[in-house]
Parts: structure tokens; C-alpha cells; sequence
């Protein structure tokens, strides 16, 4: 047992345990190879996919995550090449139309509601195609520089979270962003090709540096991006044709209409497809590691001492014997696995702060009313919405936790879940001390205990 100068050094640990785990994300996100490699640079070349969906990805390395599946008619323009492992990865420019992701802070919504104006300096995001949110959309679109105040954004759309509240805003990318493709998927073309599908004026004098989007007055090196007027002029609508580049003479700005006449954000809004790409059908286990994600970000927003940490790895871990072991799925089973050591050190510091607890002055014998309880009931605990099991991440499940000695009202430790039934009105007792009947029994050695009530009794207001 732990008393006197040994336990006054263990309890300012409840108090610094969230400081803590933050210098660990700090340390961790600072060791080398945690986040962009290396690249380099070559002279321009012209490549195209050797076949339909190959990845675009956000990042030259084995954690990255697709941008984009691209039909094999489209050309991109090359300039760098990146090895990671095995593997060489060639650098491109993003093909036109791509979406991309703001974040609120960052811009401001035009007048119309057709365009954003940046407000500070932004490196936008790359779209996760496989799950498409903000939290999972976390990689700069441009590699050495960011969007300055000014620059015009055309909206494709608002990004909504689970709850339905705009999260950030999609946008058409503007020119100078660049991704990564395996060197083996693509073959290089002509410029003559590259052209044609970019639907640019006519192919440059022989011996000429390529000429690329947004270089419309024959300027041989890509443009970096440039901030336009923040105020559209009279009688713009905010949405007839100012795109990030700030260059109005139509000569294939990445992001402006194609060769075809037809505005690639037309093929952009709603479903994020843009000309030449396709979002692929997701995976089957794909649509649970969504919404397990989903999840993840809200446990993680929970106080420590009762979010429920448990239950999400209960989860996790289902997920992770569920995905087939072929390599596609490799990127997917090291987020799982990351997500799975993390939870389990929060965990880990949430049963410290169980233990601390026990050293708090026990309340008074016979007037706690777990202790008062009839011994019929399965479980007693306060009554509580589930963040895990809301009923739109994961199946709709109530929370039974043990009832805080020291502060009533808050939740500690999840004793059980109960599935929800219209007969016992569970809406109508959260956050009561309640009694649960069950034929089942709890069992000790599960992690999470799920319970089939046939009675929820109200014990404690």
C-alpha cells in the first residue's frame, strides 16, 4: 500500500496526465521519418497511368493515403522522383478539377457564397477519396510554401461532420499542387499528349521548356501561387471565372475549364469526381474503419477518466482481424494498429486514475447506493449516452458506469452497456443511478459487457 511521501508524488500525476500525453505526441511527431521524405528534383517530363485507378497519394511514403484514382488517359507533369524502401515514387502536379480541403480558419466566404478568400496563409489539404473528413484529410497539398492572403478559391462545396456542421470547405486546387505517384504505375508521354489533355494552345516551338498550367504567357517554369484581388470587381458574382492563379487568359489554368468547354467543378461537386477520375467503391471493411475513425475523434475529446477507451479497442480489434492481408490493406492495418497503441496508453493512465481514486476518504459504510442495492439487479450504475455506441458510428447502446465517489454527477469507470428497448424508456433515465435486471451475467474478463435488459429500475436521481 502507498501513503505519506510516495503517495503525494504519485497524485500531481491525475493533474499533468493530458500535459503528458501530449509531450508524447510531440516527441513522437518530431522523430525522423514522421511525416514528408526526401524528394528530388528532376528536369519536367510528361507521364500518364498505365492503367485506370492507379493511386494518387498525399505522401511519398508507406502511411500515405489516396488522393485520387486516375483513369489511364490522364497526363500529368512530372518533376521529382522520392524512394521509399523499395518503391520510387515520382512527383506530379495535380491534373485539373481536383478538389482539395480549406479549413475554416483559414478563409472567408465571399459574397454569392461561390467563392473563399484566404485570409491567412494556408497550404490547403489533400482529400482522403477512402474517408473524406477533416481529421482524416491531413496533408498539406503544397510541399514548400503556402496560399497567401488574398488568393480567390472557387467553393465546391461545405464539408460537413457528424453532426452535420460545417466542418471546412472544399475547394477546386489551385495550380502548384503536387502529389505522388509509384514510378511503376505511370509511363512517360509526350508533351504533345500532355497538351491535348490540358487543352492548351498549340505545341510550343521546338527545343521550348514545356510550357505547364498556369503559365499561359509561355513562362517555362510553373508559377508559384499568387494572390489575386480580395474583392471581386462590379458585377462579378464571385464565382465567373477569378480562380487561384489570378491569370485571366484562359489558357489552361489548372482548375479552368477543359478542353471539352465543361467546368471541371461541374464534376467535382457532390461526389468529388473530377474529369478523368473516379472514386473507387470502398472495401468492405473500409465503411466500419470509417466510422470507427469517426468514433476514435470523438472518445478522444471525452475527459480521460471516462471516455471510453475500452469499448473503442474492443473494436479496433475486431476490425483488425477482419481486413485481409494483402498488401493494399497494409496503410490501413498500420492507422488501426497506431490507433490500437494509443488508445491502449490512454487506457493505461485512465486506470491509474482508477487507482488514485481508491485513495480518496471512502464514503461513510451503507450510504452509497451501489452498496444499498438489492442484489437482484445485474449492475448498478449511472445511466449514460454512449459516445461510441450512438447509433450512427456503431449500433445505438446505453452506458451503465460506476457511480464518482467524490462528484456524483460525473461518470468513472464503464461498468456494462445495455442494448436499448422501447418498453423500459432508457431516454427518459439517463443520467439516474439506475438498477439493471438481466438473465446474463457480467463477466469479469471482457473488456466490454453487453447486456439484454429485461428491467431498468431508477435507484437515485
Amino acid at each position: 500500500p502507498l501513503s505519506g511521501a510516495p503517495l503525494m508524488l504519485i497524485s500531481p500525476i491525475r493533474r499533468h496526465v493530458p500535459a503528458f500525453l501530449l509531450g508524447v505526441l510531440v516527441l513522437v511527431a518530431g522523430l525522423p521519418g514522421v511525416g514528408r521524405s526526401q524528394v528530388t528534383p528532376v528536369d519536367p517530363y510528361f507521364v500518364s497511368p498505365v492503367r485506370d485507378n492507379v493511386e494518387l497519394r498525399c505522401l511519398a511514403m508507406g502511411t500515405s493515403y489516396v488522393v485520387a484514382r486516375l483513369k489511364s488517359e490522364v497526363v500529368l507533369r512530372a518533376d521529382a522522383t522520392d524512394k521509399d524502401g523499395t518503391a520510387t515514387r515520382v512527383r506530379v502536379e495535380y491534373p485539373p478539377g481536383l478538389p482539395a480541403i480549406v479549413i475554416l480558419d483559414d478563409v472567408s466566404l465571399d459574397a454569392g457564397g461561390k467563392t473563399l478568400t484566404v485570409t491567412r496563409p494556408s497550404s490547403l489539404r489533400a482529400i482522403n477519396v477512402d474517408l473524406p473528413t477533416k481529421e482524416q484529410s491531413w496533408s498539406g497539398i503544397f510541399l514548400d510554401q503556402k496560399l497567401p492572403i488574398g488568393t480567390r478559391l472557387e467553393l465546391v462545396r461545405a464539408l460537413k461532420d457528424g453532426n452535420g456542421a460545417t466542418e471546412a470547405y472544399v475547394v477546386k486546387a489551385p495550380a502548384g499542387a503536387r502529389e505522388f505517384v509509384l514510378q511503376a504505375d505511370v509511363e512517360k508521354t509526350t508533351e504533345k499528349a500532355y497538351r491535348t489533355f490540358m487543352g492548351l494552345p498549340a505545341r510550343a516551338p521546338e527545343g521550348a521548356t514545356p510550357v505547364v498550367p498556369g503559365a499561359g504567357n509561355g513562362e517555362q517554369t510553373p508559377p508559384p501561387v499568387v494572390p489575386v484581388q480580395t474583392t471581386p470587381p462590379a458585377g462579378d458574382d464571385a464565382a465567373s471565372g477569378a480562380d487561384a492563379s489570378g491569370s485571366d487568359d484562359g489558357a489552361g489554368e489548372a482548375g479552368e475549364d477543359d478542353a471539352t468547354g465543361q467546368d471541371p467543378a461541374d464534376t467535382v461537386a457532390g461526389d468529388d469526381t473530377a474529369a478523368g477520375l473516379e472514386p473507387a467503391p470502398l472495401p468492405p471493411h473500409m465503411e466500419t474503419f470509417r466510422k470507427l475513425e469517426d468514433a476514435y475523434a470523438t472518445v478522444n475529446k471525452e475527459p480521460l477518466e471516462s471516455a471510453e477507451f475500452d469499448s473503442l479497442i474492443d473494436a479496433y480489434e475486431h476490425l483488425d482481424a477482419e481486413i485481409p492481408d494483402e498488401a493494399e490493406n497494409q496503410p490501413v492495418r498500420r492507422v488501426v494498429a497506431s490507433r490500437l497503441a494509443m488508445l491502449q496508453l490512454r487506457r493505461d493512465f485512465q486506470n491509474t486514475l482508477f487507482v488514485l481514486d481508491q485513495f480518496q476518504p471512502p464514503a461513510a459504510p451503507g450510504t452509497r447506493v451501489e452498496d444499498t442495492a438489492p442484489q437482484r439487479y445485474t449492475v448498478v450504475g449511472r445511466l449514460r449516452r454512449s459516445v461510441v455506441y450512438d447509433g450512427n458510428q456503431l449500433p445505438l447502446l446505453y452506458r451503465v458506469m460506476s457511480v464518482n465517489a467524490t462528484d456524483p454527477r460525473a461518470g468513472g469507470r464503464t461498468l456494462a452497456y445495455v442494448r436499448p428497448d422501447d418498453k423500459l424508456d432508457l431516454p427518459l433515465k439517463l443520467n439516474a443511478v439506475v438498477g439493471v435486471v438481466s438473465t446474463q451475467k457480467l463477466d469479469r474478463r471482457r473488456t466490454v459487457n453487453i447486456l439484454e435488459p429485461t428491467a431498468v429500475e431508477v435507484l437515485e436521481r
